[in-house]
């Protein structure tokens, strides 16, 4: 049984949690067919320096995603699988880091293993362990500079490796997705000063001599990044400076410009605003089956107070100041402090405590939510699946979460004990977890707008345009991957630019129902008479005439990108 608590064990559980449906699942849009289609156009091109999407250069991240993605092509085949799987690569080699990181703080084999379990099956990490998107090998190389920063710290290993291996990991983490390489391990390095100075302001002598000596440790941690700065920046410049010369300039103006600073300051697509509170509420859904355990581990590390701990709670914490007055708000940019939650966890988890009023009140929330919000979707669900044909795909989707969200809050429960019968539900919980997703992910497939469009229309060639369905899953599942210079390339339009006779074929909303729009309530009323969030059909026709409306093929299907359910026809 101890050799399942090993980089081993955490192999099985990567593969066990992370693999099942990547395949079957579709590409989310926008981002997911936004990297993949980039990465075959790069490949298609002979491109290594900068991408392209849709014939057209594309800035938001650096090239690494693209690199891996590449590789992965070449391996498995252009489809979702192959687009999917460094970021599955990447939260398993994190889960590795943190079982040697644990256990180089002193831990046992079944607690360093808890650290890489608990990261491999927090809600946040299933969900985008499962994306073709850039986070991964970011938090990987962070986890990784994070490890060797606190072996410098500690004196361990060879200086001169350490800072080696320190300059490879910010080059890389910024190749993954640019400044945060830097910016989470030093705003953690930042805190972590400040914790050791508060604590320094009324302690007696033996205490400030002791303090004086973790600060000279912290200062080795931050004289190494300094001196790493330099070298790192020169390796993402081999890459870096091609590329804005290719691009005048334009490559850092709009990455750096745009997706960074310009996210900052203004809140991308208008998404809400939270300051300070956001990250602090949107933690307890997304840490789930683990969230009832953050009050403990979080009250038992500042109790702790060894330098370990105030390192590891640095770490988590900078994320969060990073980010909590970042216009643009989502859930996953928390996620580079996890793996120092689980950790925290690995080292508190064995210790007992009593938590005050606040803490068991975030512990029942944290129970009570994946219940009741999987109970609310089953309810909803079967309630829709007697709405006809097209409804019950949908029904039977809704359904699937809501039992996917109920596996969860099972998992959540029987982690607060520790008997035998609780590893027993913890276990089986998961698998249905596991059953209930493979269900979901066939329905969203079987359901997907895009897909049913690309069933309908084929792959056609020429220029194709797109009124109020703007996804650039088009892109991606219009594409047959055989002959480049047959691909069509999208023109995204509003319904009034679009221009009748002129393009090889036009796919424009017909009618949609915004599941964020008060159209949905008589969903939750069950009214049958449902009114519409948009209807396009008398516009159409004034494009394109009666006739021919009337006689295109309309196909009907789920837009997971805008929530909504659409019904779009197909004008040849």
């Amino acid at each position: 049984m101890n050799k399942l608590f090993s980089p081993l064990g955490l192999t099985l559980l990567a593969i066990l949690a992370l693999i099942p449906g990547i395949w079957e699942l579709p590409l989310v849009d926008r981002d997911e067919p936004r990297f993949s289609h980039a990465t075959v156009e790069m490949i298609d091109r002979g491109e290594w320096a900068v991408p392209y999407f849709n014939d057209e250069y594309r800035f938001d991240k650096p090239p690494l995603t693209y690199w891996w993605m590449r590789a992965n092509f070449a391996a498995f085949g252009i489809n979702e699988f192959g687009a999917r799987m460094h970021s599955v690569l990447s939260s398993w080699l994190v889960a590795i880091a943190l079982f040697f990181f644990a256990r180089r703080l002193g831990l046992d084999r079944k607690m360093a293993f808890l650290a890489g379990a608990g990261w491999l099956t927090a809600l946040q990490v299933l969900i985008h362990s499962r994306l073709a998107v850039a986070d991964m090998p970011l938090i990987l190389f962070i986890v990784l500079a994070m490890s060797t920063l606190h072996k410098v710290m500690h004196g361990v290993g060879k200086a001169w490796l350490n800072y080696l291996l320190l300059t490879l990991w910010f080059a890389l983490g910024f190749l993954a997705k640019g400044p945060l390489a830097y910016a989470i391990p030093e705003t953690a390095l930042l805190v972590l000063f400040g914790i050791l100075w508060w604590k320094g302001r009324k302690a007696d002598d033996a205490t400030k001599s002791g303090l004086l000596e973790q600060r000279s440790q912290v200062w080795r941690a931050q004289k190494a990044v300094l001196i790493t700065l330099v070298p790192s920046l020169s390796l993402v410049a081999i890459w870096g400076i091609p590329a804005l010369i290719d691009t005048e300039g334009a490559y850092f103006g709009i990455g750096i410009g745009k997706h960074v600073v310009e996210r900052g300051t203004g809140a991308m697509n208008k998404r809400f605003f939270l300051p300070g509170l956001y990250y602090f509420l949107i933690i307890i859904p997304f840490l789930l089956p683990w969230t009832a355990q953050l009050p403990a581990t979080l009250k038992k590390s500042l109790k702790a107070g060894s330098l370990d701990t105030h390192f590891l709670l640095s770490w988590l914490a900078a994320p969060f100041l990073v980010f909590s007055f970042y216009a643009t708000q989502l859930p996953h940019y928390i996620l580079p402090g996890y793996p120092a939650f689980f950790l925290l966890l690995a080292l508190t988890y064995r210790e007992g405590i009593v938590l005050g009023k606040f803490g068991r009140i975030v512990r029942n929330i944290a129970l009570a939510l994946p219940a009741v919000l999987g109970l609310l979707l089953i309810v909803i669900g079967l309630s829709q699946a007697t709405r006809g044909r097209e409804a019950l795909d949908l029904a039977l989707l809704v359904t699937l979460l809501g039992g996917v969200m109920m596996s969860l809050a099972i998992v959540g429960a029987s982690l607060m004990r520790r008997e035998k019968m609780a590893r027993i539900a913890t276990i089986s919980s998961f698998a249905s977890f596991t059953v209930f997703f493979l269900l979901a992910t066939a329905v969203a497939r079987k359901s997907h707008l895009t897909l049913r469009l690309q069933e309908a229309a084929g792959y056609p060639a020429g220029t194709l345009a797109a009124a109020g369905y703007k996804e650039p899953s088009l892109v991606w599942y219009f594409d047959d991957f055989q002959d480049k210079e047959k691909r069509g390339i999208w023109s995204f339009r509003n319904l009034d630019e679009l221009t009748p006779d002129q393009d090889g074929l036009t796919i424009a909303i017909k009618r949609r129902w915004r599941i964020d729009d008060e159209s949905w309530l008589p969903l939750l009323t069950l009214k049958k008479d449902i009114p519409l969030a948009d209807d396009n059909t008398a516009e159409l026709e004034t494009l394109f005439g009666k006739e021919r409306v009337d006689a295109a093929k309309v196909v009907s299907g789920w837009s997971p990108a805008t929530s909504s359910w659409i019904e779009a026809v197909i004008i040849e």
